[in-house]
């Protein structure tokens, strides 16, 4: 529950939420850059924003069908080593970016 907010970090490489079902809040990862992977697989609602921004090597965010809603938006940019999940995006959410992202 609350949120999970990585902003600016410079030591953390990978996160790894593998029980980690529902936030009430915000996920938040921002200009981290030394992180390469996200996994949150059990993921099921995030109620505020899911926000991915100038990772520069993150390579890698696991999220699995599990994830059903997205309450305000979804915002993958600016992580060039990185392919979007492949998740069915607008029926997540209404409001979807996914740009500056990998050609996959």
């Amino acid at each position: 529950n609350g949120s999970v907010y990585f902003h600016e970090s410079v030591d953390t490489v990978s996160v790894s939420l593998p029980a980690l079902r529902v936030v009430t809040e915000n996920v938040y990862f921002h200009i981290n850059g030394r992180l390469t992977s996200v996994s949150m697989p059990s993921l099921e609602r995030v109620d505020g924003y899911l926000y991915f921004h100038n990772n520069d090597v993150l390579d890698t965010v696991e999220l699995t069908d599990a994830l059903v809603e997205v309450g305000d938006y979804v915002y993958f940019w600016g992580s060039p080593l990185l392919c979007a999940p492949a998740l069915d995006w607008p029926s997540i959410s209404g409001t979807v970016t996914l740009s500056g992202l990998a050609d996959c």
